[in-house]
């Protein structure tokens, strides 16, 4: 027992090392999550920066703070502001832009995409997810 705390407190919050980044957790059922991340800065600061955050990581840290175990498995899904719908949902739309031939929504799709398994969060950006933990 007090190895397993030791290595609880070894850890310490992993969630708490994406410094620069809040977030919001919302329960929406059994094991199921909805996160919303934010990067706070101010892109005219001069001390502002680009988070570049493993999402899955990110999951698995707040699942791991809260129960003191890994999870055996977590779903992610990015939503879109509200969470009301998935972003692969939200490109099924039509959306009427300046343009009105999508290359608004392409954009914004685009910049939904992660390198490297991490994802960018510019200064003043927001961003919110459903974890599903199994």
């Amino acid at each position: 027992m007090v190895q397993k705390t030791q290595d609880k407190k070894q850890v310490g919050s992993q969630v708490a090392k994406f410094l620069g980044i809040t977030h919001k957790v919302f329960p929406i059922g059994k094991n199921e999550l909805l996160v919303r991340i934010e990067n706070r800065q101010d892109r005219f600061d001069p001390s502002s920066f680009t988070a570049q955050i493993d999402i899955k990581q990110f999951a698995s840290a707040l699942y791991f703070d809260t129960n003191g175990v890994p999870p055996n498995d977590v779903h992610i899904e990015e939503m879109n502001l509200s969470g009301t719908m998935t972003i692969a949902e939200m490109s099924h739309h039509k959306w009427m832009g300046i343009d009105g031939d999508g290359k608004i929504l392409n954009t914004l799709l685009a910049l939904n995409e992660s390198e490297n398994g991490k994802t960018a969060f510019e200064p003043m950006r927001v961003r919110t997810y459903q974890f599903v933990y199994s």
